[in-house]
């Protein structure tokens, strides 16, 4: 295991930390050393005369807590995952998916209730009904949001690369998307990425589902290729 590694181990149990992320009523523990060094942003907001110099707590509400999430998982190790292996100490127990379709029932929960096994959510999809183009692209589309609000131009790489991945690998989904580029679209501050957003509605303008947006977008020239 690295350093970065047993660091954020350290963060996610509390170890050590001098500052948190307050997302969705959850505070994720962190250390000041490393956000301050990926974030001017965080730094600056610390070490100011503002709200968050003084509680040493940073309030994020624009962002969901997945996404912090794994802007975290970044700044400590250069990399994300939408993977949910890892929790934090103070983040509620999610029943995963056995849980949910088994739960117990009155007469086995005090004898077996150290039995059920609480860490990743269910997934919102299955073999049977795969994601969306645009269930698929959006979370890294997030990842791309919260780069560019932070000040994390590393992080707009790698997200802009999973997003390319992603499209290349996913099968064209029309549904949603039209939907999705409209919503993320103002939020994404970088460039290369709303070039890339463009490329795709370019490549299927001629699909019905996914021009009516779009389209008005490309014709006012919202969306320019890199």
């Amino acid at each position: 295991m690295t350093n970065s590694s047993k660091m954020l181990k350290d963060a996610q149990a509390g170890e050590l930390c001098d500052l948190e992320l307050d997302c969705d009523g959850v505070r994720l523990t962190v250390h000041k050393i490393v956000v301050w060094n990926e974030s001017e942003v965080i730094k600056t907001a610390c070490k100011s005369n503002f709200m968050e110099g003084r509680t040493n707590v940073i309030q994020i509400r624009d962002f969901s807590l997945a996404t912090v999430n794994r802007m975290v998982h970044y700044m400590y190790l250069g990399d994300y995952t939408l993977k949910n292996n890892f929790r934090w100490a103070s983040e509620p127990a999610q029943p995963t998916v056995e849980t949910i379709l088994n739960p117990p029932t009155a007469a086995t929960t005090d004898t077996q209730s150290d039995l059920i096994c609480f860490s990743e959510a269910a997934p919102k999809t299955t073999a049977s009904t795969p994601p969306t183009t645009a269930e698929a692209l959006r979370p890294h589309l997030e990842m791309s949001m919260i780069a560019g609000y932070y000040m994390l131009p590393g992080l707009e790489a790698l997200a802009l690369n999973r997003i390319k991945t992603t499209a290349s690998e996913q099968p064209w989904s029309p549904a949603g998307f039209d939907d999705l580029v409209s919503e993320v679209y103002p939020s994404i501050p970088h460039e290369a990425t709303r070039g890339y957003l463009c490329t795709m509605v370019v490549e299927h303008l001629n699909d019905s589902r996914a021009t009516r947006t779009c389209s008005h977008i490309c014709s006012r020239g919202r969306l320019s290729q890199s």
